[in-house]
């Protein structure tokens, strides 16, 4: 089956888990190359977007039946147990949830803001301190934190930066990526940090290249018109 997400769990370098239209497959790295070694049983919904929150709890987000937390053996074989989170453990629908992860830890897209999971009581709530930094953005496609904590979003398929800054506040910028609009394709997100002044954000028909330290002036070049020689 095509792969929707890749994800690997941070004690088993050797080890990827691929989500796919009905499940997950496990690939295995041996003599330098990347087989497949079984599909995670127990398990068979769609699971386009994934994250492990231990080596042995996998998280998954669906289109339209909320959120899965799946425990798998220690050979990462078989399912163990499924909880599912709905709406009526304090998701705002069952549909039009994503789950990402950012540093501080996994984080739901909504149609309403952003939800975290409260461990305690078992239940979704709002995240106030990430709604907070978004006050105009309602849902978003995608998220990704880099390594220089700036955290990346598609928003209405354009994509913008919450841009990390030395007294930890974050800088919104998203007008300047306005000439990409309408060019990221629903639902494949992907922004890769090269390091800090190159960044590649995948659109239709590849890659737009972006350095924040190049500044596009606002006004339009003069011109210079040649009437006598």
């Amino acid at each position: 089956p095509g792969a929707w997400n890749i994800v690997q769990p941070q004690n088993k370098k050797n080890i990827l888990l691929v989500g796919h239209y009905s499940g997950i497959y496990v690939m295995e790295l041996k003599n330098k190359t990347w087989i497949f070694r079984n599909n995670l049983q127990g398990f068979d919904q769609s699971s386009h977007y994934l994250e492990i929150e231990d080596d042995s709890i996998i998280w998954i987000s669906h289109s339209y039946k909320g959120l899965f937390k799946l425990h798998i053996d220690k050979e990462i074989r078989r399912v163990t147990r499924i909880t599912s989170f709905d709406s009526r453990q304090g998701l705002p629908s069952d549909m039009g949830n994503t789950l990402f992860k950012l540093k501080s830890g996994n984080i739901v897209c909504t149609r309403n803001g952003f939800f975290c999971f409260n461990e305690e009581k078992q239940l979704f709530e709002p995240d106030n301190h990430f709604n907070s930094l978004v006050t105009e953005i309602k849902q978003t496609d995608y998220l990704y934190e880099d390594r220089f904590k700036n955290i990346w979003f598609y928003n209405n398929q354009q994509p913008g930066v919450l841009r990390y800054q030395e007294d930890g506040s974050y800088k919104h910028i998203y007008a300047t990526f306005s000439e990409l609009a309408g060019q990221i394709i629903p639902n494949y997100g992907h922004i890769t940090t090269l390091d800090a002044v190159n960044v590649l954000i995948g659109i239709e028909g590849g890659f737009a290249h972006y350095n924040p330290g190049l500044i596009k002036t606002e006004k339009p070049s003069k011109i210079l018109y040649i009437n006598k020689l």
